[in-house]
């Protein structure tokens, strides 16, 4: 009865000493101190150099949004994608996405040349927080585990520790607790650094809600970097020579972190391949084409006026402007009916590239870094997710505009500007119609609705970044099973 409480503190002890041990071993392991200094520096200078990208990216929509504001909002309505405030946590490829689209009534549109010429699948990783923990704080602790349990096997470490009374297990457990013991610390250093970059540069407004977007970050990324300990503690005790254990850890780091996400795109084009720009341009100058002379304006719409009898000067010339005001009106329904066309155009054409893009993600998505960085954009609420609540920001706004854009236009067609050639028979002119303009109409703007901006919600990205923590901790979990029960097998010579 006296010898089990005697055992547990020895285990409690042994696992104390273990932890211990780790952590100082790590702290003179030259190799992560090399890696884990040089991700701290690479971490705050990337936070400097997404500050800098943030703020050319509001310059760059404050210029849009100055040419938007000249258009006629009668006529259509631009409205400008606000660039995430967290650029220096995670870019998630905004670059790539389209800044602009257009509210016209009936629809939500991107402009062609933005969509044709815009790539919208990610290219290339760039260097924010998440590139900075996803490959460098990775590959620190990668390398100072993967040979933990052989390289103490070979120096005969291992054979003294073993001799104690303790359970194996708890020598694992110990390795895996004095790893995180000794990122922990090292992580916060580095985060505490970019915040402060942001806060000293007075670049991005910081509210109160940000500091759970920030304790989010911190908690997925020290769960992904356990996921990445567990594994190369997993690897030290599968492979007994620590030379073998360099070369698996650095072949896994590499398919993982380069590979993978290299192929998932090519594969996902060879799979799933997105119409090609060019052929969508084709499409639509086909569309236009065909739309362009639907109207034809001919001196027998004059007739009626001439075959009237007992008509004074102001009647007939009534029947003028009630003949002018239907050619614009047909010329308006044509339009209509001509972008309904090219709006089915290009909704086939970005099906096609969503399509890509999805099996590009979801092929990627195998590799931990390209899903730990997936996360991230979820919280930083950047590229793809932030292009998405726009989208719906917008068709919100549409609904709202559609019905009295288009009252509006009934009751001020007469005062639009009319553009065309003028078919001249007797003493009438009609002119034909190229054009409707609402530019010029005087009118109250503020019965129109105005596009009150949007957020990235909070909520989801706290419910996606806890489903995340459980996947990999799950990981985390099976890793150091597979391990213990490989370790509980282990024979030291």
């Amino acid at each position: 009865m006296t010898r089990e409480p005697e055992l547990t503190l020895s285990g409690f002890t042994a696992f104390t000493a273990v932890v211990q041990r780790m952590a100082l071993q790590l702290i003179r392991d030259y190799r992560f101190a090399i890696f884990g200094c040089g991700a701290v520096v690479l971490f705050v200078a990337s936070t400097c150099a997404g500050v800098a990208e943030y703020s050319r990216s509001i310059e760059e929509y404050t210029r849009l949004r100055a040419a938007a504001l000249r258009q006629s909002a009668l006529e259509s309505v631009v409205l400008i994608r606000i660039p995430s405030r967290f650029l220096f946590m995670s870019e998630g490829g905004e670059q790539f996405l389209p800044q602009v689209l257009i509210a016209l009534p009936g629809y939500v549109d991107a402009p062609h040349t933005d969509v044709a010429v815009t790539e919208l699948l990610p290219r290339g990783l760039p260097l924010d927080w998440s590139f900075a923990v996803a490959y460098l704080f990775s590959l620190a602790i990668l390398m100072s585990t993967h040979d933990a349990i052989a390289r103490q096997r070979q120096d005969g470490t291992l054979r003294v520790l073993l001799s104690y009374p303790v359970k194996r297990v708890v020598v694992l457990l110990g390795e895996f607790a004095g790893t995180l013991a000794v990122t922990v610390p090292l992580l916060l250093v580095a985060f505490l650094g970019g915040v402060a970059v942001v806060l000293l540069t007075g670049q991005i407004d910081w509210h109160p809600a940000d500091w759970v977007r920030f304790g989010l970050f911190v908690f997925v990324s020290f769960v992904f970097l356990s996921f990445v300990a567990a594994a190369g503690l997993m690897i030290s005790i599968l492979f007994r020579e620590p030379t073998t254990c360099l070369l698996v850890g650095t072949l896994c780091w590499v398919i993982c972190g380069i590979a993978l996400p290299a192929i998932a795109q090519p594969l996902a084009h060879f799979l799933s391949p997105a119409q090609a720009p060019r052929e969508q341009a084709l499409e639509l100058e086909t569309a236009k084409s065909k739309f362009q002379q639907t109207i034809r304006v001919s001196s027998e719409m004059l007739r009626p006026i001439d075959t009237a009898a007992g008509l004074t000067e102001e009647q007939k010339n009534q029947m003028l402007r009630d003949i002018q005001l239907d050619l614009v009106r047909q010329h308006e329904e044509t339009i209509l009916a001509y972008t309904k066309e090219l709006m089915r155009i290009r909704a086939a054409y970005l099906s096609t590239v969503e399509k890509e893009s999805e099996l590009s993600k979801d092929i990627s998505l195998a590799s931990p870094m390209s899903f730990y960085v997936a996360v991230i954009d979820d919280i930083a609420g950047a590229g793809v997710v932030n292009q998405q609540a726009f989208q719906r920001a917008a068709i919100e706004f549409d609904r709202r505009y559609t019905p009295v854009c288009r009252t509006l236009r009934g009751q001020l067609r007469p005062l639009a500007a009319v553009s065309g050639p003028y078919l001249e028979d007797g003493p009438y002119r009609l002119q034909g119609v190229d054009s409707v303009s609402y530019e010029d109409v005087p009118y109250d703007h503020r019965l129109l609705p105005s596009f009150s901006g949007y957020e990235v919600p909070l909520g989801a990205a706290l419910r996606r970044a806890l489903l995340a923590a459980m996947v990999v901790l799950g990981l985390d979990g099976l890793f150091l099973w597979i391990a213990s029960r490989r370790f509980n097998r282990y024979v030291v010579t």
